[in-house]
């Protein structure tokens, strides 16, 4: 009888544990699908960049900090350009591919302080404590870094973007939408500027 009881109490005292291991390994799993969820919200599927919303989280945290440093905050505005004849001359699986490269180009080139964003379609974000660089530096260094390895044929898309910055100084009243909004104004300008005036 000794024996069997302890034979039983083993047997509880194992599928208790596995229970227990079980339990564990379903929060443990459950934890995993939230929080993969919770990046999902704020992350690029197809780049794996910080999306509009993590851009909107992340930027308000870097202007609240500049603020209490009194540091400077800037922002690059980035539009692909000619990523439509990419689509149609190519397939979309190409836009893809140029999409994935100069977002990884914006990766390379941009400090680790930087946050660098897709915004949307063909449109990129960067922002970052500091004046950063030029918007003619930008375009410079991203076409020779995508000139290393072109996702597609240089007569399909010769590696292009245009560029826009602005700079919220720390004196500066205006908000993380006020600095996106007069980037995105000076990259309108610049394209507009290269075609003759044709925004």
């Amino acid at each position: 009888w000794p024996t069997g009881w302890l034979v039983a109490a083993a047997a509880i005292t194992a599928t208790a544990g596995i229970n227990s291991f079980s339990r564990r390994r379903l929060v443990e799993e459950l934890d995993e699908v939230a929080q993969s969820a919770e990046q999902a919200a704020v992350r690029d599927p197809l780049t794996g960049l910080v999306n509009r919303r993590g851009l909107s989280l992340l930027g308000q945290q870097i202007v609240e900090v500049a603020r209490r440093t009194g540091d400077a905050v800037h922002c690059i505005y980035i539009d692909i350009d000619q990523l439509r004849h990419v689509n149609e001359v190519a397939g979309e699986d190409s836009g893809d591919d140029v999409v994935v490269s100069v977002s990884d180009a914006l990766r390379s080139i941009t400090r680790g302080t930087d946050i660098v964003a897709r915004w949307g379609g063909d449109e990129f974000c960067v922002i970052g404590p500091g004046p950063g660089m030029s918007p003619v530096e930008l375009e410079r260094r991203l076409r020779d870094r995508i000139l290393l390895s072109p996702p597609v044929a240089i007569d399909i898309w010769d590696p292009k973007v245009c560029a826009g910055g602005a700079m919220l100084a720390p004196w500066d009243s205006g908000t993380l939408d006020t600095l996106l909004g007069k980037a995105d104004q000076e990259m309108y300008l610049r394209r507009a500027l290269r075609r003759g005036g044709s925004r």
